[in-house]
């Protein structure tokens, strides 16, 4: 499964209430399956603060759970993610 762009601000986010659906949506493909690959590619937090990182975790976790629920016999893996720009802290920037 790929997110992209999710931009997650705090635990508010409307994506919060939504990890039963979203794995709803590739409930078909994890009978088949013999892992489940969630891949987070780029724009994760707004702007790159950690407390949002934080709340991307706990977004994480509770996929991961929903998968499970889906498929017992499968155990996500978590790839490294890839960057955008959103997920620079630009406030702690400093110039050269």
């Amino acid at each position: 499964m790929q997110l992209s762009d999710i931009h997650i601000a705090d635990s508010n986010d409307v994506v919060f209430a939504r990890p039963k659906e979203i794995v709803a949506a590739i409930r078909s493909l994890l009978y088949e399956a013999s892992a489940a690959i969630v891949l987070v590619t780029g724009d994760v937090a707004f702007s790159g603060e950690e407390s949002q990182y934080l709340s991307a975790i706990d977004l994480l976790d509770a996929l991961k759970k929903a998968i499970s629920r889906r498929a017992d016999s499968l155990g996500p893996t978590l790839p490294p993610r890839n960057s955008g720009n959103h997920d620079c802290d630009f406030s702690v920037a400093t110039s050269n």
